[in-house]
């Protein structure tokens, strides 16, 4: 027991020791129906331009992204705005199951946006989304009193499409295990064959995201796989297991997402937007790329697409250089 207590002392002096991503920065708290968002302020606030993070899941953590490097380096251009969604992350209060609802996100999502205007008043102001926060960052921008609000919407591996991104997914994995031998894909492609769509049942999405694992669709390079964690786990100033396990309730109510499409309102999008995508994403395809480009109605000089050929479903983690340059080149020609 003292050994394992010391090893668990080393590494956390080991962490403290080394460059910590949430040394500095503001810790807000933003109160939206019951719930209390922390958002987390940081980065080159005299820029007089932001980018704000929708995180993932639903359910996941905002905060993760700001041990991530790529987003470090948006960080020296700009003012970055991570917050946590209400049951997700370090979120507070009494979020009642009545309020997981997709309408109630957007509805926080612009709290927090206004919230943080009332403080800085930026003069640019951007939105990414990854992955679920690529569908509610959708939801939110389809709005034209939204669009008012920024310049330009980034969607990076996003959900704005799930009916026929679970499709693909499947199709995605059923390629990938063709391609294999063994037990465990024979297995698999038998599982497929009884499943023809992946539907909201828990245990459907849950194998069918353990296959899509197996098959490196969430992280092409396994080496990747969260090389950003030690500072998250370690070092943010939200993140704690109190309030990690206070949040590991299901997000019931939003199994609405799983049938959720959005492409026939998406031509009210207007504003400059950039799409991001991994070409091995095997959880939202990179067919949804060109799904989402085609669905806007935003002038095509004003739109794009870059599609990360070693990148899975997340291309701010395995190609973060090029991840960090394309946002740029985006913001600085839209501030």
């Amino acid at each position: 027991m003292k050994k394992t207590f010391f090893i668990f002392l080393l590494i956390l002096f080991i962490f403290v020791s080394c460059d910590n991503p949430y040394s500095d920065g503001t810790m807000i708290f933003v109160r939206s129906r019951g719930a209390d968002l922390p958002v987390y302020i940081k980065g080159n606030l005299e820029s007089n331009t932001a980018l704000m993070v929708i995180h993932g899941g639903p359910g996941g953590d905002s905060m993760v992204y700001a041990a991530i490097p790529s987003f470090q380096t948006l960080e020296e251009n700009y003012a970055l705005i991570y917050w946590d969604q209400r049951s997700s992350g370090s979120a507070q209060g009494n979020a009642l199951d009545e309020t997981l609802t997709v309408d109630q996100y957007v509805e926080d999502t612009d709290a927090v946006l206004d919230a943080v205007q009332s403080l800085y008043s930026f003069s640019s102001f951007f939105i990414l989304g990854h992955s679920w926060g690529g569908c509610l960052g959708t939801a939110y921008v389809i709005d034209p009193s939204h669009q008012a609000k920024i310049k330009g919407w980034i969607e990076v591996d996003g959900g704005h499409n799930l009916v026929d991104g679970l499709k693909y997914s499947r199709e995605w994995v059923i390629r990938y295990a063709k391609t294999q031998s063994g037990k465990y894909w024979t297995e698999a492609l038998a599982w497929y064959e009884k499943t023809p769509v992946i539907t909201h049942e828990l245990a459907v999405i849950n194998t069918h995201c353990a296959y899509v694992t197996k098959a490196h669709g969430y992280t092409h390079d396994e080496k990747n796989n969260n090389i950003h964690m030690g500072p998250y786990i370690f070092l943010s100033p939200a993140t704690f297991p109190g309030n990690i396990l206070a949040q590991l309730r299901p997000v019931n109510a939003l199994w609405e997402i799983w049938y959720n499409k959005l492409n026939g309102e998406m031509t009210s999008i207007t504003i400059p937007t950039l799409i991001l995508w991994g070409a091995h994403d095997g959880i939202l395809p990179v067919e949804l790329a060109q799904d989402a480009y085609d669905a806007l109605g935003t002038p095509d000089e004003h739109k794009s697409i870059v599609i990360f050929e070693n990148s899975a479903h997340s291309p701010m983690i395995e190609e973060g250089e090029k991840f960090a340059q394309s946002v740029i080149t985006f913001m600085n020609t839209y501030r």
